[in-house]
């Protein structure tokens, strides 16, 4: 199957696994269209692949010992290691939440994890990255874990993605199975869903591939229930959690030859990353945050670090490795500059464009060097600047060094360094005083109109153009809920061509 892996359908290939030695690809120099971003003819298709509760230090080329993963590390010699990346939250909803608006969580309501059948989820107002992406004349698909609202209203095909197949919830022990756009299907068994998600992901890939795309592969695993397919059953020599990730590394290179096969590889970036640390309550069915303390849901570096391993070849050298701070919401932002869409200047976002870490650039400096990186969730606060962090639980403050790559607790106030505590923790309440004066709705399915998910053939349909996030109807520009002449209701758009595009809610 082509030059970059070594794989069938149904046999995980043991030569290709104990082969990938070799020496580093020597880096490409940059085009000036990539310096310029991006032009109409060049736009580079984004895939973003995100493990449920994967461990820092799951995958080989981050220090696994006996987890392998050929094709994640093959990844990382072709393109960049982040070693000091977040997600946006410590938790599987706030992190997601935090891709796809391009905010913390807290700035867009998101706190603890939602559970099945809560009326809580994104509000119909957000501008998701999917949807800044269409603007720009991609299409768009999410395989895999949403979690980000379970009630029809979330549904992710109202959030900008083209195609939705995938669970609504949590994991697959709670779910109520699988759905395909607005439509359940059904059960799903956990031990299908790596491959189910990648089957979809390739077969859509295939099939989008002429025109720029965003594609979200989001899977199950290693959340619990951990659940190896068959094939993968006994296949590690940790237990059935490193059967787990060496299945998701396996389909991972799947895709990465799908890129290969549909010549789009040079074209093509991908993101791999997890979406918070490891459950470390449900060992041994967890995997290890070492060298930094704590797992999901906590304040310590366990909690929100991610592994992230960034592929572009001739764009991102290869080979290397930035220690940077940076966050799963600079998707947002750095994706839309390369892709020519327009970011909304009506609301605050607060990633940043991160195109000068990927790329190795030389002077480029962390966004957050300068500010400060915030952490949240609804026990916790804390910031990062530089390589020092202060942690806030229940008022009780501690002092962290990250330098030299590990979490070092100093005393309150080390010598050496008078105030550092102080000045940290006043930074930490500013950045999250200026968060709650400029945050926004959670989606609360009991507030918002009551209105189903309603097909193209039973809406009423209405002639508007989008241009990312603003609707151009009888030559007006008009917002989500902001038009008055209209009757109130869900509306979806079309083009000239009947083509269903999204809704508008007016109330």
């Amino acid at each position: 199957m082509g030059d970059f892996f070594n794989l069938s359908q149904n046999t995980m290939s043991r030569r290709g696994v104990l082969g990938l030695t070799g020496a580093v690809i020597a880096s490409m120099t940059l085009t000036p269209t990539v310096f310029g971003r991006t032009n109409a003819a060049t736009k580079p298709n984004f895939i973003v692949i995100m493990v449920d509760d994967g461990g820092w230090s799951d995958w080989g080329c981050f220090g696994a010992p006996i987890t392998k993963t050929p094709f994640i590390d093959k990844m990382c010699t072709e393109g960049v290691k982040f070693t000091d990346f977040y997600m946006g939250g410590a938790t599987c909803s706030a992190s997601r939440a935090s891709l796809l608006t391009g905010c913390h969580p807290a700035r867009v309501g998101f706190g603890t994890p939602f559970y099945v059948n809560e009326p809580y989820g994104l509000h119909p107002n957000e501008i998701t990255i999917a949807e800044l992406l269409k603007g720009a004349g991609y299409t768009t698909a999410l395989t895999g874990k949403w979690h980000a609202g379970d009630r029809p209203i979330f549904n992710p095909t109202l959030h900008g993605f083209d195609y939705f197949y995938g669970i609504t919830c949590g994991s697959t022990l709670i779910s109520d199975g699988l759905w395909i756009n607005n439509q359940n299907k059904g059960p799903l068994e956990p031990e299908v869903t790596t491959k189910a998600f990648t089957d979809e992901a390739i077969t859509w890939m295939n099939a989008n591939h002429e025109k720029p795309f965003f594609l979200w592969l989001s899977y199950c695993m290693p959340h619990v229930p951990i659940a190896p397919s068959r094939q993968f059953s006994g296949s590690s020599q940790f237990n059935m959690y490193g059967d787990v990730v060496q299945e998701i590394d396996w389909n991972v290179g799947r895709v990465m030859q799908t890129l290969k096969d549909l010549n789009i590889d040079d074209n093509t970036v991908v993101a791999i990353c997890s979406d918070n640390g490891p459950w470390l309550r449900q060992l041994p069915d967890a995997g290890s945050s070492y060298p930094f303390q704590n797992g999901k849901g906590a304040p310590e570096e366990g909690g929100q670090r991610s592994p992230l391993v960034m592929r572009w070849p001739g764009v991102i050298p290869a080979g290397t490795v930035c220690n940077k701070t940076a966050c799963s919401m600079d998707f947002y932002v750095t994706f839309a500059k390369l892709a020519g869409a327009t970011i909304p200047n009506d609301r605050v976002i607060d990633g940043h464009d991160i195109f000068p870490l990927m790329t190795s650039q030389t002077g480029a400096v962390s966004p957050y060097d300068e500010i400060g990186f915030l952490y949240e969730s609804a026990t916790f606060k804390s910031v990062r600047k530089g390589t020092w962090k202060t942690i806030d639980v229940w008022g009780q403050r501690r002092l962290y060094d990250l330098s030299n790559g590990r979490e070092v607790q100093l005393s309150a106030n080390p010598q050496g360094l008078p105030g550092l505590s102080d000045t940290l923790w006043n930074l930490t309440q500013q950045k999250w005083t200026e968060l709650q004066a400029n945050s926004r709705p959670l989606g609360d399915a009991n507030k918002l109109p009551k209105s189903k998910l309603l097909s193209q053939q039973n809406a009423k349909l209405i002639n508007a153009a989008w241009d990312g996030y603003y609707y151009t109807l009888a030559g007006k520009k008009i917002r989500c809920r902001e038009n008055s002449s209209l009757p109130r209701g869900v509306y979806f758009t079309r083009d000239t061509r009947g083509k269903f595009l999204r809704k508008i809610v007016l109330q």
